[in-house]
């Protein structure tokens, strides 16, 4: 039903946005081979179990074990790695696609997404069999807006979750080639210094014959030491 090729189409276009994105905003490729991700053989698990899929023409229930296997530790690669800038994006395009291939046993595709992809036949009635991990939306699926029903000139059917994943994908590459992470935990004082400076530097300098509330004491009589500087000086005068 999915030409290989094509099926890789959509994440090539992210790779190279990502690249471009990436590079304009001062990041270089060799960075990639400075980036350090943790669990690397989650993300390498995961790619060849969506290879196969990809390449092997499989109709029955063990794709779909496939591509829960394969999906589970690509999620589990993005969330360990989550500090990386744009990977959580690709935590919830993963777990978007996730939750409808498991509750459903399979990727419900709308009828009229994979008719206007060229995908089957307008005509056809009756079961229509679909290759891979996924089938024909059935009125007792569950998360039906979460299945695949964008249909793309390339003659693919894309879901919410594959447009997350792309964006994603555009975002973690041109991350990592600008070496840039998410920071993590409440910020400190000093990261809010430049915006309660005025605010929070002591009591202001005195201007005018005035005081500043932060010289006055609790009932709103001038604290000591500003009065008995005010009396040490008037007797410097008379002397």
């Amino acid at each position: 039903m999915y030409d290989p090729q094509m099926a890789v189409l959509p994440t090539l276009i992210a790779v190279l946005g990502g690249i471009a994105f990436g590079i304009s905003g001062g990041g270089r490729v060799d960075n990639i081979g400075r980036w350090r991700p943790r669990l690397v053989s989650l993300l390498l698990i995961g790619l060849v179990l969506q290879g196969i899929l990809e390449v092997a023409t499989m109709r029955n229930s063990w794709t779909i074990v496939v591509e829960l296997e394969g999906t589970a530790a690509l999620l589990a690669f993005a969330i360990l790695n989550r500090r990386t800038g744009g990977m959580v994006l690709i935590v919830a395009g993963l777990t978007l696609n996730l939750v409808p291939t498991l509750v459903n046993w399979g990727m419900p595709t709308e009828r009229s997404a994979a008719v206007s992809a060229g995908l089957i036949d307008a005509h056809s009635r009756g079961a229509v069999q679909v290759d891979g991990p996924r089938h024909l939306a059935r009125s007792d699926d569950s998360f039906r807006w979460l299945d695949e029903r964008f249909a793309l000139p390339s003659g693919q059917v894309i879901s919410v979750g594959d447009i997350v994943l792309q964006v994603g994908y555009v975002l973690t590459i041109a991350s990592v080639l600008r070496r840039r992470k998410v920071k993590t935990g409440a910020p400190g004082p000093r990261a809010y210094g430049s915006a309660i400076a005025p605010l929070g530097r002591g009591p202001a300098p005195r201007k005018g014959p005035g005081l500043h509330p932060s010289r006055m004491g609790p009932a709103g009589v001038p604290r000591a030491p500003y009065q008995g500087a005010r009396l040490a000086s008037a007797e410097g005068l008379r002397r």
